[in-house]
């Protein structure tokens, strides 16, 4: 991961963070915990919702890992 630059980790939020937590630590990565469902967060009320949410949380992950 560092090698090839790797900042992101992407994980479903029903997954134990312990591992992807301690792979961060030592690659200075960032873990990114996505919603899997509609109605995870409040404002995510339809599949499109659930898209556009997902893809905002990576979007700011990716500017703040530059």
């Amino acid at each position: 991961m560092k090698r090839d630059g790797v900042k992101l980790i992407l994980v479903e939020p029903y997954f134990d963070l312990k591992t992807p937590n301690a792979i961060a630590r030592d690659t200075g990565a960032q873990v990114l915990s996505s919603d899997a469902f509609v109605g995870g967060e409040k404002e995510i009320t339809d599949y499109f919702k659930l898209f556009d949410y997902d893809i905002a949380k990576l979007k700011q992950a990716f500017d703040t890992t530059k």
